[in-house]
């Protein structure tokens, strides 16, 4: 018997970037990344995939 695998796979989230140096933006991004989270959890998946390019090097994540 196959056990499935269910991965969510998430690209380009941008946390901690304070897009056009607006804290407001940066929050808006912590938002968005919580709700896909949250769907997470809700389809029960077994893994986050999340993938994002080092974009904003100047801008390294600053948890609040």
């Amino acid at each position: 018997m196959v056990q499935e695998t269910r991965i969510l796979h998430t690209a380009d989230t941008h946390l901690g970037y304070r897009q056009y140096h607006n804290e407001v933006r940066r929050q808006d991004f912590f938002k968005a990344f919580e709700v896909v989270i949250q769907d997470a959890v809700d389809m029960q998946v077994d893994a986050v995939l999340c993938r994002s390019a080092d974009n904003h090097s100047h801008n390294r994540i600053q948890l609040p």
